[in-house]
């Protein structure tokens, strides 16, 4: 069964173990070989309709992110069977590793004869109204290339790779290694995952001009974010969860590789 956000769960994991070894600066060693271990957690995200989940650990270690694939779910806790002290950290929230300004959105209300990008507007127009109905909102706008997903990434990569090949300077050696690097990073990017949204630019009327704003909304038209400026883009990105953000890193040590030869 698929189950939904906020949920608590019982799970299989050795993600906060690895987590710690590194932090203690062991950084060459096969988390596979770290037993996993039953958690407790609440559910952040629900990935591809119940494949995987992006779970905030409650218990035996707090505040841990885990991608947590469905079969290593044992099961639903109902908050009742928690202690004081697991309630309390279920109720916690970092700010900084939750989505800003969530609204749930009904799909079953849009329009079935709409495209998607219509749907997309319509539900970042749905968030505006409900969020912001101060706002003078005079444009919405869908971005696809500014979608959190996996071909944006892959796209990424081979953007930064032409873009260096076309150096004349560089040599074949290089060139080979680049290649190779990006052949690399792309399987490992197809490894990861992290609930996909696309993006809706949000024009807002100001004495000064028009201020953009992004809306995030998830696939299956659920779920609206609103992101006013860097910091709340920014807690939007952690919020996807620890994989996102190894994606994340990827990308800016492959551009590195690309204009810093």
């Amino acid at each position: 069964m698929a189950y939904k956000k906020n949920d608590i769960l019982k799970y299989m994991t050795n993600q906060p173990q690895a987590h710690v070894v590194r932090m203690f600066g062991h950084c060459k060693f096969n988390p596979e070989g770290i037993e996993k271990e039953q958690y407790i957690g609440r559910v952040k995200s629900v990935i591809d309709n119940g494949s995987a989940y992006v779970i905030s650990s409650i218990s035996p270690l707090k505040g841990f992110l885990c991608v947590t694939d469905a079969q290593e779910v044992i099961g639903k806790v109902e908050e009742s069977e928690l202690t004081p002290d697991q309630q309390k950290e279920y109720h916690s929230r970092n700010e900084h590793y939750e989505a800003p300004n969530v609204y749930d959105n009904d799909p079953s209300k849009l329009d079935p004869e709409m495209t998607v990008d219509q749907k997309c507007v319509q539900a970042a127009r749905n968030a505006m109204a409900a969020l912001f109905p101060e706002e003078k909102v005079v444009s919405f706008e869908r971005q696809p290339s500014y979608d959190f997903n996996l071909k944006n990434r892959l796209d990424f990569l081979d953007f930064h790779l032409d873009r260096a090949l076309e150096n004349k300077e560089l040599d074949d050696k290089k060139k080979k290694d680049l290649r190779k690097l990006k052949s690399k990073y792309e399987d490992a990017f197809k490894k990861m995952r992290f609930k996909e949204y696309y993006i809706v630019l949000v024009g807002l009327e100001m004495e000064s001009g028009t201020l953009f704003w992004q809306a995030a909304v998830d696939k299956n038209f659920e779920e609206v974010s609103i992101m006013r400026n860097i910091r709340e883009r920014t807690d939007f990105r952690y919020s996807l969860g620890p994989e996102f953000c190894d994606m994340d890193e990827l990308s800016n040590i492959f551009l590195k590789r690309c204009w810093n030869l």
